[in-house]
């Protein structure tokens, strides 16, 4: 049990390091190629440039990020969190994304986010997947609409979840109007390498759900989806409002299929 559950960990990692690292090199090579084109001005130039130097930068910081992302323990006891505005994280990974963004004319809106206990590498991790999710699998006629809400819930705000001992949560929605999938996929959605819908065309692994999941649970959280086809996705994220060190009467989250 233990071997099986680092090679999972150890496949999410490999995943983020083809990933992730493919944006800010897709974004160096976009930008470099436009800087060859005839007819730019030097203003021009000197702003490539600098996305050029800023996308080199953001691999610098991915790379020493991932080093220690490995030797991160599942064990959120020994995990150090801080206070992590998840606006930023938003910012963040719309500037990791900015070429997929820009290509798909993609908008996200967004309630104001909460300020949470967390790690913000991962976090970041979090939104990027979960945004990349949303405009990859957006049919290509319509341009990606995202928009992210946010609402506070607790053990007596809903029915088909279980809080354990009142804990109090982030709920942190993000719906899309993407291809949708079969509500019996609520839940399979978040396993590794699961991927709903090949025959769509759309590149990917399957796994960048299930780093959101373990994220999620790295946090103290939990996630949920819900969907139809052809109906576009909503992806719920629940973190809490306290650090899971806090939590200490909390030694599980159950949850049953979103409604």
């Amino acid at each position: 049990s233990e071997l099986q559950k680092r090679n999972t960990e150890l496949s999410s990692f490999a995943y983020i390091v083809s990933h992730d690292l493919k944006e800010p090199i897709r974004k160096i090579q976009v930008f470099a190629g436009r800087q060859l084109e005839a007819g730019k001005s030097i203003d021009q130039i000197k702003e490539f440039s600098q996305k050029i130097i800023s996308s080199a930068s953001r691999m610098q910081m991915l790379m020493q990020s991932l080093l220690s992302y490995s030797t991160l323990s599942s064990d959120v006891n020994k995990l150090k969190f801080e206070d992590v505005n998840l606006y930023d994280i938003l910012m963040t990974a719309t500037l990791d994304l900015e070429v997929m963004i820009s290509n798909t004319k993609a908008t996200i809106d967004s309630d104001k986010l909460p300020i949470v206990k967390g790690l913000p590498f991962q976090l970041n991790q979090l939104f990027v997947n979960i945004l990349a999710n949303a405009i990859k699998f957006t049919p290509p006629d319509r341009s990606p609409k995202i928009s992210i809400s946010v609402e506070g819930v607790n053990r007596n705000d809903k029915n088909e979840m279980v809080f354990l001992n009142g804990t109090t949560y982030h709920k942190i929605t993000f719906a899309d109007n993407g291809i949708g999938f079969e509500p019996d996929y609520g839940e399979k959605i978040f396993d590794l390498f699961t991927r709903i819908s090949p025959e769509t065309g759309v590149e990917g692994t399957g796994i960048g759900l299930s780093i959101v999941k373990k994220i999620a649970e790295n946090h103290g959280g939990f996630v949920q989806a819900e969907s139809a086809v052809g109906k576009g996705a909503k992806f719920h994220i629940f973190l809490p409002s306290e650090t899971p060190e806090e939590q200490s009467n909390i030694s599980s989250v159950l949850t049953s299929p979103a409604k």
